[in-house]
């Protein structure tokens, strides 16, 4: 889990803006398209999501130690975008496999 956490922020915290957009808007396209007609789906991807926001914000938390205002809002920032990673590959995921929701 620490090795999957270090290399997930290595990638929010070296990237630059334009293809760390890219990294999130193109699979999002897709991932919305491919469960516009499931709303169970949709809805477990968003839940995948808001987990990996909450973990990893936690996950963090931890490493840091107790965070001051300019840690938590950095750390609730980089939750944030590693939720929105996995949201479109949660939901190409969800819709290939066709997870009974």
């Amino acid at each position: 889990m620490q090795r999957l956490f270090t290399y997930v922020t290595a990638i929010v915290e070296t990237s630059d803006l334009y293809s760390l957009l890219l990294m999130i808007v193109i699979p999002w396209a897709v991932g919305q398209r491919m469960v516009q007609s499931r709303p169970s789906m949709r809805l477990w991807g968003v839940r995948t999501a808001a987990g990996t926001f909450f973990v990893f914000t936690v996950m963090r938390s931890i490493q840091n130690g107790v965070p001051g205002t300019a840690e938590l809002k950095s750390g609730l920032l980089l939750g944030l975008l590693a939720a929105a990673l996995l949201l479109g590959p949660a939901w190409i995921v969800l819709s290939i496999f066709g997870f009974p929701c």
